[in-house]
């Protein structure tokens, strides 16, 4: 509901309403509120302020570093972009950027083409749209193509939300879920978002699969976690997709550990279901003798 509809008919105590921003400071549109009256937000689905959350977000996830939201912020205001994926299209020929030195834009460049290898899932992940976050694999498991998808989904007519409820084997019985509802209006609302966006990554289609999951240490050759799991992405992402788990399942096809210091929890599970335990070197020098020869 938007604020300026909930002063003119809510019931609720006026000194609450009165607490309220009716438009928002950054780009004058309308405030919302939801309906337990806990969470205000701007209407504006491009409202510059959720658009740097959102670019800051996407760019964590594709694993650039050093672009928090004021930066984020100073590259929309002074580009102009308008979705979170336009930093992507950009250039460090494109101008400056405030007090940013030309150093650091063209290490975001490098950074940021580094990167840009991912499966279509990813992408839509990687986009931090409502409702498709947390759905993303799930929905686009079995498409590598974004366009031929949406085909799919409006060949449904007004009849797409079903066609959501089949994928995610929600039981419809002919009753729309909510949550299905909620997850196909992104999608409608931001195709064009998604369809521009998609030109400036590299959607890629691996060989193969396999779920990995770490430990506390990876072993020598990597400064850390994080440095292991770029690495792996950056050398064999093309060809095979490691899919890095929070935690050990009966699906997880290593696990990653220094095998220094007592066992953990995660050690002690991959053992239990007769999972593969590798230091980070030799899970690479598996990967290598396997795809490289």
């Amino acid at each position: 509901m938007l604020v300026k509809e909930l002063r003119d008919n809510s019931e609720l105590p006026e000194k609450f309403i009165d607490t309220l921003l009716e438009t928002c400071p950054d780009c004058g549109s309308d405030m919302q509120i939801n309906d337990s009256l806990r969470e205000l937000s701007c209407s504006n689905p491009y409202c510059k302020g959720k658009v740097a959350q959102r670019m800051v977000s996407l760019l964590a996830d594709m694993g650039v570093k050093n672009m928090g939201e004021s930066r984020c912020l100073k590259f929309i205001e002074e580009t102009g972009l308008k979705y979170p994926a336009s930093i992507l299209q950009w250039e460090p020929s494109d101008g400056d950027i405030g007090d940013l030195s030309s150093d650091f834009l063209n290490g975001i460049k490098e950074q940021i083409d580094s990167h840009r290898s991912m499966m279509l899932w990813e992408y839509i992940k990687y986009s931090n749209i409502p409702y498709l976050r947390d759905t993303a694999r799930e929905l686009f498991k079995g498409y590598n193509d974004l366009k031929q998808f949406y085909a799919i989904l409006e060949s449904y007519g007004d009849h797409g939300v079903f066609f959501i409820q089949d994928i995610l084997k929600i039981k419809d019985e002919g009753v729309v879920s909510i949550r299905a509802l909620n997850i196909y209006t992104s999608l409608v609302t931001y195709k064009e978002e998604l369809l521009y966006g998609i030109n400036f990554v590299n959607i890629i289609v691996p060989q193969s699969t396999l779920n990995v999951c770490i430990s506390t240490s990876v072993g020598n050759g990597y400064s850390s976690k994080a440095d292991f799991v770029n690495q792996m992405n950056q050398r064999y992402g093309d060809i095979c997709h490691i899919n890095f788990l929070s935690s050990v399942t009966k699906n997880c096809d290593y696990l990653i550990w220094s095998k220094q210091g007592a066992p953990t929890s995660k050690v002690n599970k991959a053992t239990k279901y007769d999972i593969s335990i590798l230091t980070g070197e030799e899970f690479e020098r598996m990967l290598r003798d396997k795809y490289n020869g």
